[in-house]
């Protein structure tokens, strides 16, 4: 099996965690453009030495970090991720960071382009719990060569307990298209089938409520008034002869 990609971040804020299932999610958001995902789970390890040998070994997931490269972080996407607020006035966002501010636990996943047996697949992953934080960012000034740098956030993976599959940390899912992977992900994340990568589009306004969710609205744009096409009058009364 060969990982030839990453796209199609996804998270959604934690709703409800009900004891013995996995947990009830809101409204999803799209994070972004992918450009990379440094996994790494942590595992407890034990080993029981008898008679000079290893008799026993034991090895348990238990979490893990994910560090998340996009090519933009909008802020109205900030303050789900990051518990920060925000406000608006005539089209412009503005982003409080507080240092009493905590980030929401959430599901987050993405999709994998794989190549089996010569084959495209895609494979859905889906964390069941992490809380993100923002990363150490890095400016420099413009010089002769053009560098281009993305945004960096670093989640932490935490287990939820299923009566079903014990302590969940993650599930992976092949499918054959991209369309069918993205479609499966969004169901499960609660992404609005009018969702985008970004939050602020032409005409609109994101607005983020208390609670944490996303909902964007249209500004109506003006529009020309329609007129009637003038016409000569020495003209209409050549045609009327």
């Amino acid at each position: 099996m060969a990982k030839i990609g990453l796209k199609h971040p996804v998270f959604s804020p934690i709703v409800s965690i009900t004891e013995g299932s996995t947990p009830t999610y809101g409204t999803g958001i799209i994070l972004g453009k992918m450009t990379k995902a440094d996994e790494n789970l942590n595992y407890a390890e034990g080993t029981l030495y008898a008679d000079d040998v290893i008799a026993e070994y034991a090895s348990i997931l238990t979490g893990g970090t994910i560090t998340l490269g996009v090519d933009e972080l909008p802020l109205s996407k900030r303050t789900v991720l990051f518990g920060h607020s925000s406000s608006t006035a005539q089209d412009i966002t503005t982003m409080y960071a507080a240092s009493d501010d905590k980030s929401a636990p959430g599901g987050f996943g993405f999709i994998k382009s794989l190549m089996i047996d010569g084959k495209k697949k895609y494979k859905v992953r889906w964390y069941y719990r992490v809380v993100f934080r923002e990363s150490q960012e890095s400016s420099s000034t413009a010089n002769e060569s053009i560098t281009f740098t993305d945004t960096e956030i670093v989640g932490t993976i935490l287990p939820v307990f299923s009566s079903e599959i014990g302590d969940a940390v993650y599930e992976d899912t092949v499918f054959d298209t991209e369309t069918a992977a993205r479609t499966y992900l969004d169901t499960l994340a609660g992404v609005p089938a009018n969702a985008t990568v970004r939050s602020v589009r032409p005409n609109t306004r994101t607005v983020v409520t208390e609670d944490g969710r996303e909902y964007v609205t249209t500004n109506p744009t003006q529009t020309e008034p329609q007129t009637e096409p003038q016409t000569d009058p020495e003209e209409d009364d050549d045609n009327n002869r």
